[in-house]
């Protein structure tokens, strides 16, 4: 079996996986009979000859990002699979654009009011925390998917005063006047570290929202101040991050 663009057989009719989920492909010639590994090994044919082939792409389940199909898709091979003597490449690349949601935020901007903390909640240690977590949600309208299509969704936050942040801590503007504190942004019980301004599948530090599809989606999250050098110094804090998303 050529390996590569393919992976394993998924049933009796010779259906294989490609590098696009949710999409198939399968190869059969004369008389539709199919290609058993996938790859044409020697038999007694005349390699010479012409073989009419087709290639089928079939639907193995919710394809939920767009992809291409590219390149060599199987091979024949000779000497009990020690020699290749065919290629089969598709002349041009085949890219599957499927209808499924995009999002935006329903609010331009999320404002969150930490409230007043005082120095003295905070613990002796770095790394302690002040006062009690924040939350706040991250509104999206999902929509242009089909009815019942739905979409993988991640997201990366960037810290907007140092956008090559990757560490767990929101910096502060610098119009901020308090000193030796940080913000830290959790989602569950996660701290989220911050990445590049990207949506770039496996971007650093990017994160899964979920499965979702056509409508509203609401991200929960908190925000908390964290000591980050051993004198804190009272004053106003001010933070800005932004979050880019990702299909898959």
């Amino acid at each position: 079996m050529y390996e590569g663009l393919t992976g394993p057989k998924l049933d009796s009719q010779y259906i294989y996986k490609t590098t696009i989920p949710g999409v198939g492909i399968r190869l059969s010639f004369g008389e539709n009979k199919v290609i058993p590994f996938f790859s044409i090994r020697s038999s007694g044919w005349d390699i010479t000859s012409n073989i009419e082939m087709v290639i089928e792409f079939i639907r193995l389940g919710p394809i939920t990002a767009a992809g291409t199909l590219e390149g060599e898709i199987a091979g024949g091979f000779a000497e009990n699979g020690a020699t290749q003597v065919i290629s089969i490449r598709l002349a041009n690349p085949i890219t599957v654009t499927p209808k499924t949601p995009t999002c935006s935020a329903t609010m331009p901007t999320i404002e969150v009011d930490m409230g007043k903390v005082a120095v003295s909640s905070f613990g002796g240690a770095v790394g302690s925390y002040g006062g009690n977590p924040t939350d706040f949600n991250i509104d999206l309208l999902c929509d242009g998917g089909e009815s019942t299509s739905y979409t993988n969704l991640h997201m990366t936050l960037t810290d907007a005063t140092d956008p090559g942040n990757t560490s767990d801590q929101l910096n502060l503007t610098p119009d901020s006047t308090a000193e030796g504190v940080k913000l830290r942004i959790f989602n569950g019980s996660e701290a989220v570290s911050f990445g590049p301004d990207s949506d770039v599948t496996g971007n650093l530090n990017q994160w899964s929202v979920g499965q979702v599809q056509n409508g509203p989606v609401s991200i929960p999250l908190s925000v908390r101040y964290v000591k980050t050098d051993p004198v804190v110094r009272p004053g106003s804090v001010q933070a800005t991050a932004t979050f880019t998303l990702n299909y898959q």
